[in-house]
């Protein structure tokens, strides 16, 4: 039961807008150009820095009641005014920086300059000679692999309206609350992405439950494409870039990570999809001192990975120990450049710590369910070491004893250094058990970090094979050599173990979402009590109150002017909501989750009670009107007021 494609296009390009100019646009006119880094390099600068600007303007807007589209507008344009009127001789002449009325002619000019860009852009990719047929290949297997990955991600939040994956519902609820200027509602937690996803939701005007949903399978491709940026930058070789993609993208049973959270909306994977790239921007600050652009970005990446999620506070921390430790064997440790960085970092720190603190300061006391869950410990052991595990130790093992004798370097030692140390710690936190360290938010959060550090480990493995045989080949025989392996093992991989959408523990049908979202902008907030055997959407809209079915029948009897709940001891209570609404289950979707079959016989005599229920209060005289008519559901409401008929109460169907 698909989406219909004009809403997935309008939200699709609604966001791909909003990101495009305020991760963008936005902090490439604010940022220095920083012509040393490489394209890549610098669009990662500028969105870690554009997502970081969302949580400092959404924190501060929140705090003074005064966040909406405007304001954050104004706050986002004018830090960029201010940024960029800081920088010194910036403009091509030399000179000094051009005023306002400059500055907004530059507006002005933006959608004749952006044609002319994307003109020159289609100009350039035009082949100037005949194509390489080995760059033509590598780009299908690479364009496979991705694809695919994509795929598997994509596909479960595509297909259903809210797959309702881990902290969905939390997820969405937070976005809400600070758009209703309440930051902290619940207590005190870190909401770097949830003032991230506010901000870009707020800003495109996109409905926040779609918003939402498209936002975690986005999070679970930026993980997969920072994987093989990481696995590119140790190796500066495609083909092992693309392995790193094939096993971390495409073969989730190879590694000890939740796939199903990487089509989720989750905090720690909007944190660890920047892990990667702090380790390789901290890992050239140290070795390229003559660049303040990977100084900046180190500084930028784990002060926004600080905002996010404790985990990847953790996984951040581990990157910066083996990206420092693996420069200082391969390049030594500067102190012009130490100072350079505490200074930013410490900036940084304040950014991400200060309003956590002043929420404690104001007595609100920590998030509840989240204290639970970082300090609860379980009985369970650390897990066994997979066989991928292993095997990327011995890959990056290979990578020390292998390249710097065949690179005649000592620079060469600190890629696969990186690679082996950044493993060994993710391994070392993974078997915290065996240390004494017994938590459960670590053994039920810690593969992703291991997965994460295995395929680039394993691609360090595939470069040594891959640079031994050009010695041997030549270069150009080699590059076919290693990408016809990659190919001929992406098949047989595939063969072996097909990949398959993330599986999701809960998937409400697209009718629930429906019904639920017209509720919510037809109603009042706390006026209604929705009868229904999917929970949990509505908590998420924050809206209304939910009863299961069952007390529902038992308690609840279809008699007098309104109804009354019947307690154990034979006390009643009259409803106090204005409005009632029953689902009723006319057809009966089926969710593709394991146990659905099992559960129809049960949905089916529910629903036939609820219906008869619903009869049994029309005889007696009782007002039901359908509220809400689709193929697989109906709903009806129950009013103590007389309603005004609203556009798009009933959908068809009979």
């Amino acid at each position: 039961m698909p989406l219909p494609l004009p809403a997935i296009l309008n939200a699709v390009v609604r966001m791909g807008a909003g990101v495009l100019v305020a991760l963008w646009w936005l902090p490439t006119l604010a940022l220095p150009t920083f012509e040393d880094l490489p394209r890549a390099d610098r669009a990662i600068l500028s969105g870690a820095a554009g997502a970081l600007a969302l949580v400092v303007a959404g924190y501060a807007l929140v705090a003074a009641h005064l966040y909406n589209w405007v304001t954050l507008a104004v706050a986002l344009a004018a830090g960029t005014y201010l940024l960029r009127s800081a920088r010194p001789h910036r403009s091509p002449s030399g000179g000094a920086a051009p005023g306002a009325l400059a500055e907004l002619d530059q507006l002005h000019t933006l959608p004749r300059r952006l044609c002319r860009a994307a003109a020159a852009a289609l100009r350039s990719m035009a082949p100037r000679s005949a194509p390489d047929p080995w760059g033509v290949a590598a780009a299908v297997v690479g364009a496979a692999i991705l694809g695919v990955g994509a795929w598997v991600r994509w596909y479960m939040p595509l297909w259903h309206a809210a797959p309702l994956y881990s902290d969905f519902v939390v997820v969405l609820a937070w976005v809400k609350q600070i758009q209703e200027q309440r930051v902290f509602a619940g207590g005190v937690y870190l909401k770097g992405f949830h003032l991230v996803l506010a901000g870009l939701q707020t800003l495109t005007l996109t409905p926040p439950d779609t918003f939402v949903k498209f936002a975690g399978p986005a999070v679970g491709l930026g993980m997969l494409l920072s994987v093989a940026f990481f696995a590119y930058r140790l190796t500066g070789r495609t083909v092992p870039a693309l392995l790193a993609a094939l096993v971390y993208g495409t073969l989730p049973s190879l590694l000890p990570y939740v796939a199903a959270r990487q089509s989720a909306t989750d905090s720690q994977e909007f944190g660890d999809m920047l892990v990667l790239p702090a380790a390789w921007f901290l890992y050239r600050a140290w070795t390229r001192p003559d660049s303040p652009g990977y100084r900046l970005g180190a500084a930028v990446l784990l002060c926004l990975i600080a905002t996010v999620h404790p985990i990847a506070i953790l996984n951040g921390g581990l990157a910066a120990i083996a990206a420092t430790a693996a420069a200082a064997v391969a390049a030594g440790l500067r102190r012009r450049t130490a100072g350079e960085l505490v200074g930013l970092l410490s900036a940084g720190a304040v950014i991400a710590v200060l309003p956590p603190a002043i929420g404690l300061a104001l007595g609100l006391g920590f998030y509840g369910n989240s204290v639970q869950f970082g300090i609860g410990t379980t009985a369970a052991g650390a897990p066994p070491l997979l066989p991928a595990t292993l095997a990327a130790f011995a890959a990056a093992a290979l990578g020390i004893l292998a390249l710097p004798p065949l690179r005649r370097r000592r620079e060469a030692f600190g890629p696969p250094l990186l690679a082996l140390l950044l493993l060994l710690l993710a391994v070392a936190v993974r078997q915290a058990p065996r240390f004494g360290l017994d938590l459960t938010s670590l053994e039920t959060r810690s593969g992703e970090m291991v997965a994460l550090a295995v395929a680039p480990a394993l691609a360090v493995g595939w470069s040594v094979l891959e640079e031994a045989a050009a010695r041997l080949l030549g270069g150009r025989a080699a590059a076919w050599t290693s990408l016809c392996a990659l190919a001929a093992l992406t098949a047989g991989a595939w063969i072996a173990r097909p990949p398959a959408p993330f599986d999701s523990y809960r998937v409400d049908s697209d009718e629930f979402v429906a019904a639920y979202v017209q509720i919510e902008r037809t109603v009042r907030p706390t006026e209604w009590l929705a009868v229904s055997g999917e929970d949990g959407y509505d908590y998420a809209l924050g809206q209304g109150f939910f009863l299961n079915p069952q007390p529902f029948l038992r308690h609840v009897a279809p008699r007098g002017s309104w109804p009354s709940y019947r307690y154990s001891d034979g006390r009643s209570a009259v409803l106090g909501e204005e409005y009632i609404f029953i689902f009723v289950e006319k057809r009966f979707w089926m969710a593709p989750l394991p146990g659905e079959a099992a559960q129809l016989p049960a949905r089916k005599a529910t629903s036939a009670a609820l219906q008869a229920w619903v009869s049994a209060w029309q005889a007696q005289g009782g007002r039901a009107q359908v509220f809400f008519n689709g193929r697989y559901l109906r709903v009806y409401e129950l009013s103590r007021r007389p309603t005004t008929d609203t556009l798009g109460r009933v959908l068809g169907g009979g």
